[in-house]
């Protein structure tokens, strides 16, 4: 029949429409043996959009019941919801999902997460960008992307000559050391211990803080404390007269979902890059957060250019 959609163990009627219709519209299903086939997602998504009617309407409330207990059901389905309003090709309706905007078009992964999940992120790619939808108590969906960012700065800096006197450090000319580094209270100049551990080019006790300060001077930023804003470093491009391009904040390899999107919204909210630096293999690597606002943005570069989130019912 072509007016009848399957879910199995479950069977559904279209209303006023064929089920090809339904399939050209919202890129769902397949057919086998002249048949509609749906995944209990995407018929969840049919009957929210009220396009098909259980076939025998006194299973109404076992369908309900089927549906709400799936795994993870609870976020898995305003993520997919969001996704197919907005016209994307779905596969893969679990809680990672692969999605596309065109039958060709580039694929991109989205994951789902809870608020008090942990992202690891190593899993991150180098050559692609992630998604990351999270769902709240309230089931609203805030995404973002998650892509490595190559950090270049130019305020290369010589490390000066140091030597070491009683329990002081001397200076052999303070000149030397830029004004932007440490702070000074009358004629002290007062030093971090990432800072110190620069200037004294001692890598071999570095915990995770001094190696992000050292590696991130190294490819020529400056950097302040970015305590005020919850990160670790404010980290400046070129000039410490201009206002810091990024906040940096680092993690271990994991990294727990409130603390990402705590960052992030502090970042958009003072217009700066949110970055999050963790050892990896050694080195230390660098993934860039970015709010997703409006997802028919995601295959553009402008991410940020919306003003207001098309798909978060609630004013921010």
């Amino acid at each position: 029949m072509k007016d009848e959609v399957f879910c199995p163990p479950y069977r559904f009627r279209t209303l006023r429409v064929s089920y090809s219709s339904l399939m050209n519209r919202y890129r769902l299903g397949r057919v086998l043996d002249q048949k509609l086939y749906v995944t209990p997602l995407e018929c969840a998504f049919l009957l929210s959009r009220k396009k098909i009617i259980p076939a025998i309407p006194e299973k109404k409330d076992e369908i309900e019941k089927f549906l709400s207990g799936l795994p993870d059901f609870n976020i898995r389905f305003p993520a997919y919801f969001l996704l197919k309003k907005a016209g994307f090709i779905v596969k893969n309706d679990g809680r990672e999902m692969i999605i596309k905007k065109r039958k060709n078009g580039k694929e991109k992964r989205l994951e789902v997460f809870r608020t008090d999940d942990e992202i690891d992120l190593s899993s991150v790619n180098d050559d692609s960008d992630f998604l990351l939808s999270v769902v709240d108590q309230d089931g609203d969906v805030t995404t973002f992307t998650l892509s490595h960012e190559e950090m270049s700065g130019s305020a290369m800096i010589e490390a000066p000559t140091i030597r070491k006197q009683a329990n002081k450090i001397m200076l052999e000319d303070d000149k030397s050391v830029p004004s932007w580094i440490g702070f000074r209270k009358g004629n002290i100049r007062f030093l971090t211990d990432p800072e110190l551990s620069y200037l004294m080019r001692s890598h071999r006790s570095e915990d995770a803080v001094r190696q992000i300060y050292r590696d991130l001077t190294e490819r020529g930023f400056i950097l302040k404390s970015g305590f005020k804003y919850g990160a670790l470093f404010r980290a400046y491009q070129k000039s410490i007269e201009d206002h810091a391009e990024y906040l940096i904040a680092h993690s271990g390899k994991s990294l727990k979902i409130l603390d990402l999107v705590r960052i992030a919204r502090i970042s958009n909210t003072v217009r700066k890059k949110c970055v999050i630096a963790f050892p990896r293999e050694g080195k230390i690597q660098y993934i860039l957060i970015k709010r997703v606002k409006d997802y028919n943005q995601l295959y553009t570069d402008q991410i940020w250019a919306s003003k207001s989130s098309t798909f978060n019912s609630k004013s921010e």
